[in-house]
């Protein structure tokens, strides 16, 4: 027998509960100036003025061993600079190809935060033997990525003690106009293979190019 009431209210499931997404590592933005000269794009940074960070986080937030890498970021009318110092052991052996996720090297994600909606997130890759590569891996479009590659400037140097990379990324390829108070989601990762380690600028609990859970620069 069918309890009352059964047919005219029948029971519903609870439904499921949608994920929540990992808050940001760095809620609050980061300002980066704006250069009155630019600088120069050989692979050393370290004469650069600019916004310095440590690179030394794993992608679950916690603080590698490894001599932490210097991070730094500016920009001008026409580039976002990317500057990065990566400590060497005298026990470290390098990767010298252009093999992502095999060899050393860093990748450098944008996404521009200044319209209605975000918009597509760049990756471009940079390698030890000096070259890059930009990539479709956070869903840019392959002809966005090659506009991306084209107008991109990047170097980079080993030497005993460290090895360094710079970047010069256009302004117009990644559909950002320079002004003071844009916004930028941004990260950088670094492969590390003497240790067999992936380090973040900030730990995004995912991939470095999930930038909704990194951080944010702000053009001062």
């Amino acid at each position: 027998m069918q309890a009352s009431g059964a047919r005219e209210h029948p029971l519903v499931s609870d439904a499921p509960t949608a994920a929540v997404a990992p808050e940001p590592r760095f809620p609050t933005p980061f300002g980066i100036p704006r250069l009155s000269a630019p600088p120069a794009v050989d692979g050393d940074p370290s004469g650069w003025n600019g916004a310095e960070f440590p690179v030394q986080e794993t992608p679950a937030r916690q603080v590698s061993p490894s001599p932490a890498s210097r991070l730094k970021v500016a920009y001008d009318a026409n580039y976002l600079y990317v500057g990065l110092r990566v400590p060497l052991r005298p026990t470290d052996t390098l990767r010298r190809g252009n093999a992502w996720g095999v060899d050393d090297g860093a990748e450098v994600c944008v996404q521009s935060l200044a319209g209605k909606k975000p918009g597509p997130i760049y990756v471009v890759h940079g390698f030890l033997n000096g070259q890059f590569e930009s990539v479709t891996d956070a869903g840019a479009t392959a002809a966005q990525a090659q506009a991306l590659a084209a107008g991109t400037r990047y170097a980079a140097v080993v030497g005993r003690e460290q090895w360094s990379a710079t970047w010069a990324l256009p302004w117009s390829a990644l559909g950002v106009k320079p002004v003071a108070g844009a916004k930028l989601a941004f990260n950088v990762g670094l492969r590390r293979s003497a240790t067999n380690e992936w380090l973040q600028w900030a730990g995004s609990l995912a991939q470095t190019w999930v930038v909704s859970q990194a951080g944010t620069l702000e053009l001062r």
